[in-house]
């Protein structure tokens, strides 16, 4: 515990200080210790009972001894003074008179100075924070010039601070501050000044490395070691934190800071996390690792993003990427030896399920897993050892993003410059309509050219933070989605569903709200590059603990204009709401009516997907519309076919519980709703959320919810509790 000043408590203050520096209780009677009337009591007890008093100075030797000892054991400071019956100010000396008045004078004086500074102190705190958390913030978008540029501004405004507070410490008269706190900060600012060196360093190697030394994982240890270093000088200076909350004006900022640091704490754990997942998923200790890359194309929507029309398979081990094959995903399935039953929304195009079609669910690791299946059963492989640890998502964002970054790409086999523009019309016009199937039986040939130079402009750009600030983007979109299937890589697949990116389902208990409309592409050619969709859900809750939906989700097809036939194309879009398990549907409307066709005799069903359509439920009434359970949630599913310059919408009203019954409590009812986007889908998002008559959000003292996104983001969690309007 840090030493107060009782000098203070003595020479300045009249009576106890209750929020002071240091609490004082007379066990006789309640009159203050110290003061300039009559001496009454004899005993009184200390809050804090390892005060040294070594520390107190009185000119008066005789005083010293006489007013002071040491605490005993029951933690009390004995005060042997003379009573007199009758106090006089003329019983005192003149001169002890005139060093007591000089000595509250001078303590005053020192207090109101201390008083003055309180703004600096405060005003230097901030600026230290708020320079530490930009450079936070710089460091996680690769930033790292940036980064050392706040810290080092951290720096200079801590050693202002330093030399504020031993001035204002007048010799620790007025209160001892907390040095260790100035010491903790600068040790964890010349840390992370040195993290910044090694990630540039890091950052500037890795792109260009990774096809020759590799990437340094011994770096990457070093800078994990480093947070952690930082990670556990946090706590002490939250402590020390709380230590400035004694300081007149200082308790709320001292506790505001608290929380940030708090805040940065959980950024630290975050980032070893990433690092220790970065190291073991490279290949450390000499283990070989190998991930299958699927190129997700968002212009033919499937549920994690898009339609697996190519594939990368990439080694790794040290670091080192060891080998990279780019192939059709038919090459894969053309190896298929076991014939395995399709979904049933699938049946009318293929008779047979395959790696082309294994990302059919919503959920990214549950696709990712089926992935992995259908490569290792392949016989296209040749290498029956390898094992997939890992599966990547890629939509075609991150490519036009980043050629942003490199320029275009020349392809002189194709007379053509593949720019950020014309990335999509350009690869889909000469897979679809070009001679290189024809010519050399590949129609991806173009890939197989354009990824190579592609990774070469990559390694060439001068500032590397450029590809990773990209890459992070893509992955708080959503445009990115990795799912570890290793289970040596456990560790590393819960950091990453810790992180959002591995595209997971998030769970939800029974009386938690829970939203997620997916589109999937079937026979619908790339049309979804020009469809647009608004979910609107409209949320009424009920005095009976219900809450009301109207969902309505609009969908229009805008390519009547465009210049690509296969965007011209009828959209043919099977979708899928993912609700509560204890939703209630009660209306549907705006589906489109299907025929399925027969199931393939001669194929297995598989154990997962037949789990799920074994249950599945046809309504009456609704155009076809299933209902079934899937990953915690209820599935309701149905088609929606567009042509072009046609618009639709799609109605569904329901109702789902959160409260456990009726008769339960309205009054600090909590209300909670998770909404999750499709990957490779820009939908416009609005959410109307209605308290129930007479009652309020506490969050807002509003009987009404809005937001709107015109981009809907990753994952959204809205949180409200009712409070009655009238405050009782």
């Amino acid at each position: 515990m840090v030493q107060r000043s009782l000098v203070l408590q003595i020479l300045f203050d009249v009576r106890p200080m209750k929020d002071g520096f240091l609490d004082m209780i007379c066990t006789k009677i309640p009159n203050p210790v110290i003061n300039l009337g009559p001496i009454r009591a004899r005993e009184c007890s200390v809050s804090q009972g390892n005060i040294l008093f070594s520390d107190i100075v009185f000119r008066n030797k005789n005083i010293t001894s006489q007013l002071f000892k040491r605490p005993n054991p029951a933690k009390k400071i004995v005060i042997n003074r003379t009573i007199h019956r009758l106090f006089r100010i003329s019983h005192i000396k003149p001169i002890v008179l005139g060093c007591v008045i000089l000595v509250i004078a001078y303590s005053a004086a020192v207090k109101v100075s201390v008083v003055d500074h309180y703004d600096r102190l405060q005003a230097l705190g901030k600026d230290v924070y708020q320079n530490i958390e930009e450079g936070i913030t710089d460091f996680k978008h690769f930033n790292f010039k940036a980064g050392k540029e706040h810290l080092t501004v951290a720096q200079s405004s801590l050693n202002a601070l330093e030399i504020l507070l031993n001035k204002a410490s007048a010799a620790k008269i007025l209160y001892a501050p907390p040095f260790s706190l100035v010491d903790e900060l600068r040790a964890m600012l010349a840390t992370s000044l040195t993290i910044a060196d090694d990630m540039n360093s890091l950052l500037n190697s890795s792109v260009t490395n990774a096809f020759g030394a590799g990437i340094n994982i011994q770096t990457i240890k070093n800078i994990d070691t480093k947070l952690i270093t930082i990670s556990h000088a946090t706590p002490k200076i939250i402590t020390n934190l709380a230590d400035l909350s004694v300081l007149p004006g200082m308790k709320d900022w001292s506790q505001s800071l608290k929380n940030q640091y708090f805040a940065l704490q959980n950024e630290l754990n975050d980032s070893h996390l990433a690092l220790e997942m970065l190291a073991r998923a490279l290949g450390d200790h000499n283990t070989p690792r190998t991930y299958l890359i699927a190129f997700q194309n968002p212009s033919e929507l499937r549920a994690t993003g898009g339609f697996w029309g190519s594939y990368m398979l990439v080694s790794l081990q040290n670091g080192k990427i060891t080998a990279m094959d780019i192939r059709n995903i038919y090459d894969l399935d053309g190896q298929l030896a076991e014939k395995i039953t399709p979904p049933k929304a699938l049946q009318n195009i293929t008779p047979t399920w395959g790696t082309r079609d294994a990302n059919w669910f919503f959920d990214f690791p549950t696709s990712a897993q089926k992935a992995a299946e259908f490569f290792e059963a392949s016989k296209l492989d040749t290498n029956p050892h390898r094992t997939i640890d890992g599966v990547i998502a890629v939509n075609t964002k991150l490519v036009t993003e980043l050629l942003k970054k490199t320029g275009p790409i020349e392809m002189p086999e194709y007379n053509m410059s593949i720019s950020s523009d014309n990335f999509m019309e350009s690869v889909q016009n000469t897979v679809e309509f070009g001679g290189d199937n024809s010519t050399y039986g590949d129609p991806k040939r173009i890939l197989k050219i354009f990824i190579p130079r592609f990774l070469t402009a990559l390694s060439a750009l001068p500032h590397k933070q450029d590809i990773f600030s990209v890459v992070m983007a893509m992955l708080d979109e959503k445009e990115i989605q990795i799912a570890m299937i290793n289970p040596d890589l456990t560790q590393a697949a819960e950091s990453l569903r810790t992180l959002g990116y591995d595209g997971h389902i998030t769970a939800s208990s029974a009386l938690e709200d829970y939203l997620a409309f997916i589109d999937s592409n079937v026979a619908g050619g790339k049309s979804d590059y020009v469809i647009t969709q608004k979910i609107n859900d409209t949320i009424d809750l009920r005095s009976d603990g219900t809450a009301s939906h109207t969902l309505i989700v609009s969908r229009a097809h805008n390519g009547d204009q465009a210049s690509f036939a296969l965007w011209r194309s009828t959209n043919k879009d099977y979708v899928r709401a993912y609700l509560p398990l204890n939703t209630a549907l009660s209306y549907a409307a705006g589906l489109t009516p299907h025929t399925y066709a027969k199931t393939n005799p001669d194929t297995a069903p598989d154990p997962l997907l037949a789990a799920s359509e074994s249950r599945a439920v046809t309504l009456a009434g609704t155009h076809g519309l299933e209902t079934y359970p899937e990953e915690g949630k209820k599935v309701y599913a149905g088609w929606s076919v567009l042509a072009a310059g046609e618009h639709q919408q799609i109605t569904l009203q329901y109702s789902t519980r959160f409260l456990a019954n009726s008769a339960s409590p309205l009054s600090n009812a909590i209300y909670n709703l998770t909404y999750q986007k499709q990957s490779g889908v820009t939908s416009v998002l609005d959410l109307t959320i209605n308290a129930p008559t007479g009652y309020v959000f506490k969050e807002t003292g509003l009987d009404t919810y809005r937001t709107h996104f015109s981009i809907d983001p990753r994952e959204l969690s809205i949180t409200l509790t009712l409070v009655p309007s009238n405050g009782q």
